[in-house]
């Protein structure tokens, strides 16, 4: 350590002198570099391949215009001797030469030094490789990818027993085919950012089963005994039966160390808990009793909200599923909805929606009223999503709705329910002035006038 401090005493000078020449390099190629390229891009940079490093403004709109105007971008997949094309005109691909250059041209000139520094440094040690600039048309490019898997793909389907004149039968089902879609997208933009055509083998995944036909003769048996007996759902006064189709299109077979299992089909059975949940459900209710101005200043929950407890009921029917028991009845559990009003944060008039039924016939009237009431005071704890849908249930005449002129296949016909657009119209007003996100919304088929009265058009929401 004390010879490392006298050699720096000893030296200092000649240290000085050194750092102070080092400076004096560095500033020259700083400024050097600077001057040499305050009008060019910085070295080291391409543009879709091509080198644009070094040159001006001009030059870079020069070589790009050359490119892209000699470039007809073409990406061919083959499958088995079967060769699929995409081009730039189909997806109305369109590079936008200004952009490009202003983006290679602005490289390195941000205006925050470090950032600028890092680039210019990355650019002349490895170089720079910028995408151009360019539009297309997504909806056109997902068509032709959508086109691809549909002449490739094959629907895999799981070996399974069907019922044929009331016998069990196994059926040794199909081996799938799958198209690796991102592969094929991921290779058209990097045709489009590199200018330039390219070939690739197509990635088609086969999908199969490792259970055969003779695996499940040797769960034959456990099937017979488990499509005995229908299982029998209950709430109240409704039932739900399922027959032995139905249990056996919710049977799957999976294969674990040589013995073959049955099982629940899980995607299944999560469908029929939301199913039932939609008829069992009942949402929370609260009224506004006092507003003050836009300030809410007496709410109090008036109904109760109930939720089928689907964790539970998925594992009962799951194992009702695969027992085969003689009886199967499963109670549809509910459990209260949080009944605290301050925690919907009923406080304030966020948002509202208007609309007039002037001249509606009485039917019409008579729905889009019995529909204001049913969706009226639905309570939506924080985080979750609303629906109209379930907040009115079924829209039929069963349900208490009268014939009134809807919409239906682009024609102007009489329909149970009719009428009920309107009221989801002006709660999707409401909701969108209220600054709420809308997760799904569909208008109806044409413009319809009295919607337009009170707003612009197509600010309506339908309930098909």
């Amino acid at each position: 350590m004390k010879s490392i401090k006298k050699f720096l005493r000893e030296n200092r000078s000649l240290i000085l002198k050194k750092l102070a020449k080092f400076s004096a390099i560095f500033f020259g190629i700083f400024v050097v570099y600077h001057v040499a390229f305050a009008q060019r891009v910085i070295p080291g940079v391409t543009v879709g391949g091509v080198r644009v490093g070094g040159k001006t403004s001009t030059q870079v709109e020069k070589a790009l215009k050359e490119k892209f105007e000699s470039s007809a971008i073409q990406v061919t997949f083959n499958y088995e001797n079967n060769e699929f094309y995409i081009t730039d005109d189909e997806v109305d691909l369109e590079y936008k030469l200004r952009d490009s250059v202003e983006r290679a041209f602005y490289l390195g000139r941000s205006g925050n030094f470090l950032v600028d520094s890092k680039d210019k440094l990355a650019a002349l040690i490895k170089g720079v490789k910028l995408n151009p600039v360019y539009s297309y048309s997504d909806n056109k490019l997902k068509q032709k990818v959508a086109l691809i898997e549909g002449l490739t793909n094959i629907q895999y389907i799981e070996p399974s027993f069907i019922l044929v004149n009331g016998n069990l039968v196994a059926s040794k089902g199909q081996e799938g085919r799958v198209l690796d879609s991102d592969f094929v997208t991921f290779q058209i933009f990097n045709s489009i950012n590199t200018i330039s055509s390219n070939y690739h083998e197509l990635p088609v995944h086969i999908a199969k089963s490792d259970v055969s036909e003779a695996d499940l003769l040797t769960v034959k048996a456990d099937v017979e005994r488990y499509i005995a007996q229908s299982p029998e759902v209950t709430y109240e006064d409704k039932k739900w039966v399922y027959s032995k189709e139905d249990v056996l299109s919710l049977l799957l077979y999976k294969k674990e160390n040589g013995e073959v299992e049955v099982v629940s089909n899980k995607v299944l059975v999560d469908q029929i808990a939301n199913t039932l949940a939609s008829e069992v459900d009942v949402e929370p209710r609260g009224e506004v009793f006092r507003v003050e101005g836009d300030r809410v200043t007496q709410f109090e929950p008036s109904v109760d909200g109930k939720e089928l407890d689907k964790s539970k009921f998925k594992r009962d029917f799951s194992n009702a599923l695969v027992t085969g028991s003689e009886e199967v009845v499963l109670e549809l559990v509910t459990s209260p909805a949080p009944e605290n009003s301050n925690s919907y944060g009923i406080f304030a008039l966020l948002g509202e929606g208007v609309s007039h039924f002037n001249g509606s016939i009485p039917g019409r009237i008579k729905n889009l009223t019995l529909a204001a009431e049913r969706a009226s005071g639905v309570l939506v704890p924080p985080g979750e999503i609303y629906s109209f849908n379930k907040s009115i249930g079924e829209v039929s005449g069963k349900t208490g709705y009268d014939q009134a002129y809807i919409i239906e296949k682009g024609r102007t016909v009489l329909g149970e329910g009719g009428g009920v657009c309107q009221t989801s119209t002006t709660l999707f007003r409401a909701a969108l002035n209220a600054g709420l996100p809308i997760e799904k919304r569909s208008a109806h088929a044409y413009r319809v006038t009295y919607y337009e009265l009170q707003s612009e058009p197509g600010m309506d929401a339908t309930v098909y």
